[in-house]
């Protein structure tokens, strides 16, 4: 038994447990589905320092404000600029892999390599 690896894995279920019944804390509709995000959040935010989990926390955060801040530009742009129904939906359903797109080639520069996580998050959220 590795004693390190244990350590994280020990670590990562009690921050879990933790996260879980904190959210269940909060009067919310659905405890049990908060819980499970929560839960699921810890687990792909844990890394095996605390160093490296401030960092990704912080990518996340930053990923799901560029998501939102770009996913309301596009929202407003087409209810406020585009007259037609038929083409609000076309331009939607084509912003998301054109946004794809363009976080995917930035994302291949060197400069921007470690914000891959970042990138990832704003996709999902935007999406």
């Amino acid at each position: 038994l590795d004693r390190d690896r244990f350590l994280f894995a020990f670590r990562s279920a009690l921050a879990v447990l933790i996260g879980c019944l904190l959210s269940m804390l909060e009067p919310v509709s659905a405890p049990f589905e908060t819980a499970f995000l929560v839960g699921l959040t810890v687990v792909i935010v844990m890394e095996t320092s605390v160093g490296s989990t401030i960092l990704k926390g912080g990518q996340r955060a930053l990923g799901t404000i560029f998501g939102v801040v770009s996913g309301l530009f596009v929202a407003w742009f087409l209810v406020e600029v585009v007259e037609s129904s038929h083409l609000q939906t076309i331009l939607l359903v084509l912003s998301f892999p054109v946004f794809v797109l363009i976080l995917q080639y930035i994302r291949l520069f060197p400069f921007y390599a470690r914000t891959n996580y970042a990138v990832l998050v704003a996709v999902i959220t935007f999406g």
